[in-house]
């Protein structure tokens, strides 16, 4: 069986979509908007539909990728061997059942689509003749037991078919009603200006085990993670992360102390996480873990130039980040305040400054940061060396004493030795 899946909120040319997505299935389901769709559809819905109707699902509000999963998880019973997806202001273009045809039978699990250029009622050109999205969409693929959109990778991909090597390019369009009319264009607000280049914030949330990911986090976009996150991390946070950074030798992580809170090793953990979607970054790509794939640090050094100061698993992510275009970066659990990461601090706090310099937004819990607060030349007071001393001393181990500087004391040159300032509360341990 063949299902179309779509959900509707108030598109005025829904019944010629949906009588379209007909054409190409055996049953439609549908899940309705019940608070800002338009009532009259959902009383004309079935009679559309005829006897391809399936089900309607009544739902509020609509957020991705939570409508794209309500979707999905109207055929958990039915168990269609074909799922086609487009949104209610898209429709296949020609020539696409027969490239279905031959979907159907390859090894392929998903079909991607590129988008024709926006169509109109009068002719009229509409973003200057640049298709709308940009990048290709996941809008036809196998149906699998335990299929799911989380954690979400955009552009409609189920996560088990985030990989490239399984889709489909499909040389057929979308055809893209969304500005048909010039009304529905004025209210149209597009993500891309009319060069193709995204107007809409490519957000990333960087999350590792610090002080700062034990409070309240405010995760946007993606959510990427490292080595033990499925054992140290928010379960709400974990459901979004979609990449998995272990850059350490692998020798050193497949002991049989290193074990997930369930006794399981660390290794079985990163394949299961691997199972369920997430890409898994590695050093190499481990014929063990499902879902590793080789970190790309030629190819970052190259586009940055910067060779050197990847101090850190952070820094990896962060760099890949960078490279990948993302425009706003939230971060928490990467303090870099414990001894442990002390000599990684001066490496991420370099590549914050290069990603701002980039244009790119940074925020969240920055803190090794936010701890410089004085401004060198303008803020110099009483208090300026007891600040220094205090950025000097954080992070190293309580009550050790170095002798810090020589000084003259009654006309003789003299070692000033300070004990630490930093008290247990301002040490933080555990980055990641």
């Amino acid at each position: 069986m063949i299902a179309g899946v779509m959900a509707i909120e108030r598109f005025p040319y829904w019944k010629h979509t949906v009588q379209e997505l007909m054409k190409h299935c055996d049953k439609v389901y549908v899940r309705f908007d019940g608070h800002n769709g338009d009532p009259l559809i959902l009383n004309q819905l079935k009679a559309v539909c005829g006897d391809k109707f399936g089900k309607c699902l009544l739902t509020q509000g609509w957020s991705v990728p939570e409508w794209r999963e309500d979707c999905l998880r109207m055929l958990d019973n039915d168990k269609p061997t074909v799922v086609l997806c487009p949104d209610q202001d898209e429709i296949f273009a020609d020539g696409f059942a027969d490239e279905l045809k031959a979907f159907i039978v390859s090894e392929k699990k998903a079909m991607m689509f590129t988008y024709a250029p926006l169509e109109t009622c009068d002719k009229r050109v509409v973003n200057e003749g640049v298709p709308y999205p940009v990048e290709p969409h996941m809008k036809a693929f196998k149906w699998e037991e335990g299929l799911s959109y989380y954690p979400y990778h955009g552009n409609a991909k189920i996560s088990r078919y985030f990989n490239s090597d399984c889709h489909w390019t499909a040389q057929t369009k979308i055809r893209h009603l969304c500005c048909y009319t010039p009304a529905m264009e004025a209210r149209k607000r597009f993500r891309n200006d009319v060069k193709g280049k995204k107007k809409a914030v490519k957000a990333v949330t960087l999350l590792g085990f610090g002080p700062s990911s034990k409070g309240e986090i405010q995760v946007q976009g993606e959510v990427w993670s490292l080595n033990n996150c499925y054992d140290a991390i928010p379960k709400k946070a974990m459901k979004l992360c979609t990449r998995i950074f272990e850059m350490h030798d692998p020798a050193k992580r497949k002991g049989k102390k290193d074990v997930g809170r369930d006794g399981k090793p660390h290794w079985w953990h990163l394949d299961e996480e691997g199972k369920k979607g997430r890409r898994i970054i590695m050093q190499d790509v481990d014929s063990q873990i499902t879902n590793s794939e080789a970190y790309q640090l030629a190819q970052i050094q190259a586009k940055t130039g910067i060779q050197r100061l990847y101090t850190g698993s952070p820094i990896y992510m962060l760099a890949m980040a960078i490279c990948e275009g993302y425009t706003h970066i939230r971060v928490y659990g990467l303090d870099q305040l414990d001894r442990e990461h002390l000599l990684q601090r001066e490496g991420w706090l370099f590549w914050l400054g290069y990603a701002l310099g980039q244009g790119i937004q940074i925020s969240g819990a920055l803190t090794a940061m936010d701890r410089y607060t004085k401004l060198y030349g303008y803020d110099y007071a009483p208090e300026w060396d007891d600040y220094q001393e205090k950025l000097f001393w954080q992070g190293h181990p309580n009550l050790m004493d170095y002798p810090l500087s020589q000084v003259l004391v009654d006309g003789k040159l003299t070692y000033r030795n300070i004990p630490s300032r930093a008290s247990a509360g301002d040490l933080y341990a555990g980055d990641r």
